[in-house]
């Protein structure tokens, strides 16, 4: 098999491995936007895309115009290791790594807390799914 003569494989973990509620994205950057005070529409598809971005201090410049600190600054208000863990769910396949006989990584954008928590936060429908690891930052 293919996967028997690779020394590991890495994953994102974030729509991955994990998925994040589109609502939740959706509001965290209208709560921070409204509390930055921006005016302008809120679009619920532009949030969800910022989500996805590579370059995401470039999406805000582009899409919104405002302060990248300024918007970083407030956005870990309403991005937080309660809101993302009520709201993200393992995807139903994730199970399969366990069997596996490679090595496994994760990374991710996430600050370190989030990620942490989406690693090791109890599935009641998966218990124990994911392989062991440890998480550096």
């Amino acid at each position: 098999m293919l996967v028997d003569n690779l020394k590991g494989i890495i994953f994102d973990l974030d729509n991955t491995l994990v998925k994040i509620s589109d609502d939740y994205l959706y509001d965290v950057v209208k709560n921070t936007l409204n509390e930055i005070g921006y005016r302008g529409e809120i679009n619920r598809e532009q949030s969800i895309l910022f989500w996805r971005s590579i370059d995401k201090n470039n999406y805000i410049i582009k899409t919104w115009n405002v302060d990248n600190d300024t918007f970083w600054k407030s956005f870990r208000k309403y991005d937080n290791v309660d809101g993302r863990i009520s709201n993200t769910k393992i995807f139903d396949d994730v199970y399969l790594l366990r069997k596996l006989n490679n090595k496994i990584g994760i990374f991710t954008e996430s600050i370190k807390d989030i990620a942490l928590a989406e690693i090791d936060f109890p599935t009641p429908t998966l218990p124990s799914t994911w392989p062991s690891c440890s998480a550096t930052a």
